[in-house]
């Protein structure tokens, strides 16, 4: 075998892991409504375990309208990532191959996974809609009135390296 053959195999295998993780992320996405549904109907479950007087107090404190709430924005989110993954399977080459569904242990994702899901979402939130516009002027507008301050001048020609920015976060 030649370096080159050499060279070669472990492309391929590297390109391999990349699908398998690329799947694996997708997977991920597919999966948000089923997780998120079961983990509220787990809540409303232990719920429904409780002494009637505590499942009372809960009730009268709004926790079932919390947990419409959420299902709500369950549907909702899952609506943002199915136009996300729309037109994923052709993104970077990564197209579907036979034998790669989640069934596969490769690419199922696990909790934390799912946890990464639920971190994109609430980017999503912070950094493109009105709900988050708060939290963006609390995070970022000190930032840029310092790189202002720094840089008064020439600032078309001042490089800023924003880590996550290359997430589709504000930058």
């Amino acid at each position: 075998m030649t370096s080159t053959d050499g060279d070669s195999a472990k492309l391929s295998r590297e390109e391999e892991e990349e699908r398998l993780h690329f799947q694996k992320v997708t997977n991920a996405f597919r999966s948000y409504k089923k997780h998120s549904t079961a983990a509220i109907h787990k809540r409303e479950e232990y719920m429904g375990r409780l002494p009637v007087e505590h499942q009372k107090l809960l009730r009268k404190h709004g926790y079932q309208d919390t947990m419409d709430d959420l299902k709500q924005a369950v549907e909702q989110n899952n609506e943002i990532i199915i136009n996300i993954l729309k037109d994923v399977e052709g993104l970077f080459e990564n197209v579907t191959h036979p034998g790669k569904a989640e069934t596969d242990p490769r690419v199922r994702p696990g909790a934390v996974d799912m946890d990464k899901v639920q971190s994109t979402i609430k980017q999503i939130v912070r950094d493109w809609s009105s709900t988050g516009a708060a939290e963006r002027a609390g995070c970022y507008t000190p930032l840029v009135n310092s790189l202002l301050s720094l840089y008064p001048a020439n600032r078309g020609q001042v490089k800023v390296l924003v880590p996550g920015a290359g997430l589709g976060r504000l930058a």
